[in-house]
């Protein structure tokens, strides 16, 4: 299938993939220079530390839903966070595509584990039953 993607050319004329383009990279521009009151690395550790605690390997649904809250402030304090302006080597900006990765990642994940209530694998809900991998 991807080799058939790659050979046939798109049915989107040039045109409307010129303004797909050109959408997306004026969305990117336009958080350059954002003056914030946090910086993105702060709000990924942030994540990550409440990541391992609400949705790593062992959880509750009190802690998922707990989970949920944070993600979205977190998601409202990203979109105020510093994103410096440079242009040559932007980390900042790096930084907050990454956290905005992360989110939506985190959020998957989280709505998955909510979805599920039993343990299975290596993820473990601590407030409810062991599932079986064995089929009747």
């Amino acid at each position: 299938m991807v080799r058939r993607a790659a050979i046939r050319p798109s049915t989107a004329s040039s045109e409307n993939r010129q303004a797909a383009i050109e959408r997306i990279r004026d969305g990117y521009a336009s958080r350059l220079g954002r003056d914030g009151n946090e910086s993105p690395s702060t709000l990924i550790r942030e994540l990550q530390k409440e990541c391992w605690e609400r949705i790593g390997p062992a959880r509750t649904r009190d802690g998922l839903e707990i989970m949920r809250a944070r993600l979205a402030s977190l998601r409202a304090r990203a979109e105020r966070a510093t994103i410096s302006s440079d242009s040559l080597w932007n980390q900042t900006f790096i930084d907050h595509i990454e956290l905005t990765n992360m989110l939506e990642a985190a959020e998957a994940v989280t709505l998955a584990a909510l979805d599920r209530k039993e343990s299975l694998g290596g993820h473990v809900r601590l407030d409810g039953r062991q599932a079986s991998l064995l089929f009747d």
